[in-house]
């Protein structure tokens, strides 16, 4: 999902001129929907369960093809690369209240639908198998 928003990001800046905090909250997020979507898709074609195995390994196949396509557009231009590198360190450094005031909202909306979804993650993860939910965080066959 990271590299299906970078790219989005890179797509944005070039080719759209998306240049500000709320256009690369934009992009990123609608790239890493649409990475997440296509891996799923692919690793549960032909109306098979995906299991971890699938998952694992179409996630690494799309993420490697993905940064493969962003590296190649960073490459072409400058101006992309360095507005795309400033954008994936994530500096605040030199950024007044306006980045809060675009930030603080996203994050604390991201924090409420992550809270909201916990026991649907919950059940992905124990869809993935007990080895893969542990890995996850979750405890199993115990009280709390």
């Amino acid at each position: 999902m990271s590299a299906g928003a970078a790219l989005a990001v890179v797509l944005g800046i070039t080719f759209v001129g998306a240049r500000t905090l709320p256009a690369h909250i934009v992009f990123a997020t609608l790239g890493a929907a649409l990475a997440g979507a296509t891996v799923l898709l692919i690793a549960g074609r032909e109306g098979a369960r995906a299991g971890s195995t699938e998952l694992v390994l179409t996630g690494v196949a799309i993420s490697a093809l993905l940064a493969a396509a962003t590296t190649t557009l960073v490459l072409l231009s400058a101006a992309t690369l360095e507005e795309y590198r400033f954008w994936a360190v994530g500096a605040l450094s030199g950024r007044g209240n306006r980045t809060a005031a675009v930030v603080v909202p996203v994050l604390t909306v991201t924090a409420l639908l992550g809270w909201a979804c916990a026991r649907w993650l919950d059940a992905l993860a124990l869809a993935l198998g007990d080895e893969a939910a542990r890995g996850l965080g979750l405890q199993l066959g115990g009280c709390g």
